[in-house]
């Protein structure tokens, strides 16, 4: 067990570097294409050919304005929402998979149980923090979205992490963000310092399926794919999350890979708790990331 939850610890912060490589919503269903006329002045010169004897008329060409495109991305709205998954991590140096329990408030806190028959640890998340409790080593550990923003030099926030486990988009919109089409899907390119984004999403519904991200300065590439969608309520939310970042800076691929495998959505409008406290006698540990 205390194997389990070392391998737990070493997963969440990989998580969160998961996060890191990407990772609010406003668009319309827009395409437009317009002709525009263009007065053109062309010489045409008469029968007899003489130059001196030459007429100007004026000869209308259309000039095509390109096109312009702009959707709705759409969002899966809830105030509360409980989900029963599967975690699955697997690096150089780990290979791990356990069932946890979250519990989203939007915008507001994520909780997170992970059972092993009995309950191994437990984690809190919020607007500033991580909390977590070693239940089996008697330990707890806070990391604030500053240090880490600090340790990955990318920057880490509640968002980003309530996005994924959801599917909504991970990165805010801003006027420079580009629209286009493709031949099977629509695309939202965003650029966030040196990390490009480009988020493919399905053209009838709408709905994420794949996000790919390219991080110049740290040489890291990250591609996050959607799948096995459910209608639940009128949402549409992805039962497989897949994630898989390569790193590339020793010249040498290092692949990690965390998945996400769930079984259960309930959308409750109702406080569905989260229990977090810290016993007397748990020590304070420090995150080896």
């Amino acid at each position: 067990m205390v194997s389990i939850m070392n391998n737990f610890i070493k997963f969440k912060n990989t998580n969160i570097l998961v996060y890191l490589g990407i990772i609010s919503i406003c668009f319309s269903g827009i395409s437009c294409k317009r002709h525009q006329v263009k007065k053109t002045i062309v010489e045409v010169q008469n029968k007899e050919n003489k130059l001196d004897s030459t007429s100007v008329v004026l000869v209308e060409t259309p000039t095509i304005i390109p096109e312009k495109i702009h959707f709705l991305i759409k969002e899966t709205p809830f105030e509360y929402l409980k989900l029963k998954t599967k975690v699955s991590f697997d690096s150089p140096g780990m290979k791990q998979s356990f069932p946890a329990t979250i519990h989203i408030k939007k915008d507001s806190v994520i909780w997170v149980s992970i059972a092993l028959g009995l309950e191994a640890a437990r984690a809190v998340i919020n607007q500033d923090s991580l909390f977590l409790l070693d239940r089996l080593n008697k330990k707890y550990y806070k990391v604030s979205f500053v240090d880490l923003s600090r340790k990955f030099n990318f920057e880490m926030n509640y968002h980003l992490l309530e996005s994924l486990l959801i599917g909504n988009l991970p990165i805010s919109l801003n006027a420079n963000d580009l629209y286009s089409k493709k031949d099977s899907y629509l695309n939202l390119s965003q650029i966030r310092g040196s990390i490009k984004i480009e988020n493919r999403l399905d053209s009838t519904s709408f709905k994420l399926t794949n996000i790919l991200a390219d991080d110049e300065k740290s040489e890291a590439k990250m591609s996050i794919i959607y799948q096995d969608f459910l209608t639940i309520e009128q949402a549409i939310v992805p039962q497989k999350i897949n994630t898989r970042v390569v790193n590339l800076k020793d010249k040498i691929p290092q692949i990690t890979e965390l998945n996400f495998d769930h079984s259960r959505f309930d959308f409750l409008e109702k406080n569905i708790g989260f229990p977090f406290s810290i016993p007397k006698s748990y020590s304070l540990g420090k995150l080896d990331f």
